[in-house]
């Protein structure tokens, strides 16, 4: 299922949260549809539509009043990433089987391949200006395409270890990914550059409770309206707030 939330919160809900009660958030919408578990959504710039996909391979678009496009089956594995375009006319998605896709939200029709690679492909967002996409994939590189060519223009390695976590600031002039390390890493968007490098979910090692040192990996970023802060979480529980140390 995909459900649909309204993010506005009452002043009775502040009061209630600050007198340390857990607040329960009923949904708006629930969207039935997909085959298997659900596992990336992406609303669109007017929050008119939202893209989903998932482990049945299939890509839906539903608008607000809870009808949507024909499943379109153009996976041949998981999709395990979907990002709308900034003016709502392409959305771009991506799988398991090494495919990057840009696909009509309209009409629900497929346009064509970005590329095929031999990796798993983990994540995907496509730039604020439309123009491209940025990758995250099993191999611990993070590519990024122009929305029209088949070439990575940036190929920048963020560990050994797989991520599925990146997002690009609102401005446009960074890239951010999260690994299953436990780091945070900040790109220039531009050229691929790195421009800061946070430990962000690890835990150190504790000899008196005989603890090693762990990394838990990340879910999910999300940068705020500014492009200056962003929001980090994690298999360890946690939700980080970062204050970018970084200028635009």
């Amino acid at each position: 299922t995909v459900r649909i939330y309204n993010a506005i919160i009452s002043s009775g809900m502040m009061a209630e949260r600050k007198q340390g009660k857990e607040l329960e958030i009923i949904p708006k919408i629930t969207l039935h549809g997909h085959a298997g578990a659900v596992k990336t959504v992406s609303i669109s710039g007017d929050s008119w539509r939202v893209a989903s996909a998932g482990e049945d391979g299939s890509i839906r678009v539903w608008d607000l009043g809870g009808t949507g496009t024909p499943s379109k089956s153009g996976h041949m594995r998981d999709v395990t990433g979907v990002s709308y375009g900034p003016f709502g006319d392409i959305v771009v998605s991506c799988g398991k089987e090494g495919a990057l896709k840009i696909w009509d939200p309209r009409d629900g029709l497929f346009i064509r391949n970005i590329c095929q690679r031999d990796e798993q492909l983990l994540g995907c967002c496509v730039s604020p200006d439309g123009l491209r996409v940025a990758l995250a994939c099993d191999d611990g590189v993070l590519r990024a395409y122009d929305v029209d060519r088949p070439d990575a223009v940036i190929t920048q390695r963020h560990s050994f270890a797989p991520f599925s976590a990146v997002t690009y600031a609102p401005s446009g002039l960074s890239i951010a990914t999260g690994s299953d390390d436990g780091t945070v890493k900040m790109w220039d968007a531009s050229n691929g550059d790195m421009k800061a490098h946070f430990l962000a979910h690890i835990r150190p090692a504790d000899e008196g409770r005989r603890q090693p040192k762990k990394a838990f990996p990340v879910h999910a970023l999300c940068y705020d309206k500014s492009s200056t802060k962003l929001v980090s979480c994690s298999a360890d529980g946690t939700l980080k707030y970062w204050l970018r140390m970084v200028k635009e």
